[in-house]
């Protein structure tokens, strides 16, 4: 993994930096393919991309409705996010050509995500009239792809990274999982590393992204069976937070970074792939809920678990002891509904082969 510097000895790493990039290569193959995937252009534009385009509308709102118009285009995230929909453009109009006259002359063209929208454009008249509409999406898809992924990547790597003994258990599962399928990495290995899978999971139920999940304004009476009646306007919310941490839902030490819970839980009749990582419960709904829950889970549930295998085969790896000479889990950040890891923090990283 090129974007992780050489640590022959115990190394500080920016793990969060590096796994920015990393998500960003792996979902640029999918959603653009591998001309594209690796470019510095395309690596800037994706990574950078989320930040205005969710941070620009934001401020934005400080403004009055009618003045917004006149307002915009002097504010600087959103002429960043401008000037990204004409590189953009620029960068994938040629491919998108390219990509139409192969499909018209009979050649083989990629099987990745901005093929897929070529083939499908006309499904989608009113949001995609042109190529540089083609374009632009692949900068939305990467807006909410990459850092929630590298977020819950960093969280669960500091989770294993405090706990060497859980992280030992997780990296002799991979071995012993991989040996059986001679190495090879597929769909039905991924699903075999059940401890991996659980880690995940017990990660993303104590560190969700957000606070809050599931929210929607009320836009008429409504009274919820028990009695409890909520106007028109009014917000409600799932406190994904709390509810991850019930005591009711989970007995066993509910605050405790505890996978095992998972793989015990996976064993009873009939709930094999009820608490699977990507699976969504009444007690872990990250990924939200029923039809609205997130579509990318898998593909990111995935990606997630392909990192952590490399990671953990080929590094050891622990948090920088604190001031008192703990090794301790580093907290998180939390800011409005949002919860994340801090991403300033390093971990320690030292090859595995030069043990």
């Amino acid at each position: 993994m090129s974007e992780l510097p050489p640590c022959p000895h115990w190394s500080e790493v920016d793990i969060h930096h590096v796994l920015v990039r990393i998500v960003t290569i792996v979902s640029g193959w999918m959603f653009v393919g591998p001309d594209y995937c690796r470019t510095d252009e395309y690596m800037d534009l994706a990574a950078n991309y989320a930040a205005d385009a969710f941070g620009g509308p934001k401020l934005l709102q400080v403004f009055p409705k009618a003045s917004r118009p006149f307002v915009a285009p002097f504010l600087p995230p959103l002429r960043r996010v401008w000037k990204a929909h004409r590189r953009i453009t620029e960068l994938l109009g040629p491919a998108i050509e390219t990509r139409r006259n192969a499909v018209v002359e009979g050649q083989q063209v990629p099987d990745d995500m901005l093929q897929w929208i070529i083939k499908n454009a006309h499904r989608f008249r009113d949001e995609i009239k042109t190529d540089g509409d083609i374009a632009r999406l692949q900068l939305s898809l990467s807006a909410v792809a990459i850092h929630t992924t590298a977020l819950t990547a960093t969280a669960t790597l500091y989770d294993l990274a405090a706990e060497p003994e859980i992280m030992s258990d997780v990296r002799q599962e991979i071995v012993n999982v991989l040996r059986k399928h001679d190495g090879r990495i597929t769909v039905k290995t991924l699903f075999d590393m059940k401890l991996l899978d659980a880690v995940c999971k017990e990660s993303q139920r104590l560190n969700p992204a957000d606070l809050l999940s599931a929210r929607r304004r009320v836009m008429k009476p409504f009274t919820f069976p028990d009695g409890v009646s909520v106007p028109p306007g009014a917000m409600l919310a799932v406190p994904v937070h709390h509810i991850g941490r019930d005591p009711e839902l989970f007995p066993e030490h509910p605050n405790k970074f505890d996978p095992y819970r998972f793989t015990k839980l996976r064993q009873n009749e009939g709930e094999g792939n009820h608490f699977q990582f990507a699976s969504v419960t009444n007690g872990t709904m990250a990924f939200g809920w029923g039809k609205h829950a997130c579509p990318g889970r898998f593909f990111a549930s995935n990606e997630i678990k392909l990192i952590l295998i490399h990671l953990l085969t080929n590094y050891d790896i622990k948090v920088v002891a604190g001031p008192d000479g703990k090794m301790q889990r580093y907290p998180n950040l939390e800011f409005g509904n949002m919860n994340m890891p801090d991403v300033k923090r390093k971990l320690l990283f030292k090859n595995m082969t030069n043990e």
